[in-house]
């Protein structure tokens, strides 16, 4: 069993963030049904600390946020490299589940992939970036996306870390308001 001293000294080399964006149009502040975060509170969260040299990030942002995303990725150590997954979503009777963006209709939510180091020597598999699975409750990311994460870093001695984590994983330690967290930040 880890102790919590064991905890404080793990390195990560996967870790799975989905912030509380500082959802905002014009002046109004959005309703979400959690509390959001400054992008400038979710930049400063001691990530560095907690990674290993060699680590994958897998971040969620919607398109308005890709900007901050990208100064967010820097500032917790990480290079951007790709686009892990662009995830068409559904509705439940499998058609486009569209929002009214200022200029365009928006369907998509993308999880940008950083990294630090030299983590290609873990993957294992490849993945496809389209996902296409229905949108469950808000902001709920899609399992399909976790389950693509592990098959591509497949091997069991690699630590994995879900930010922003909404529940707990078998497999996975997780952070944030919604969970027992196994790391403090």
């Amino acid at each position: 069993m880890e102790t919590e001293n064991t905890l404080l000294m793990k390195k990560y080399q996967i870790v799975y963030a989905d912030p509380p964006w500082p959802h905002k149009s014009g002046s109004e502040q959005m309703i979400v049904p959690y509390p959001v975060m400054s992008i400038e509170r979710i930049r400063s969260l001691p990530v560095q600390k907690i990674i290993a040299r060699d680590a994958v990030l897998f971040l969620w942002a919607t398109d308005k946020f890709l900007p901050a995303a990208l100064k967010v990725m820097q500032a917790w150590g990480f290079r951007y490299v790709t686009l892990a997954f662009i995830w068409e979503k559904l509705t439940k009777y499998k058609k486009l589940h569209l929002i009214r963006g200022a200029w365009t209709y928006k369907s998509t939510e993308l999880c940008l992939l950083g990294s630090k180091g030299h983590p290609h020597k873990f993957l294992k598999q490849k993945s496809k970036a389209l996902i296409k699975p229905p949108v469950t409750r808000h902001s709920e990311k899609p399992l399909q996306a976790r389950q693509r994460i592990e098959a591509m870093f497949s091997e069991s001695n690699i630590n994995k870390l879900e930010l922003f984590a909404r529940k707990k994983f078998p497999g996975w330690d997780a952070w944030g308001n919604e969970v027992k967290c196994d790391i403090k930040l």
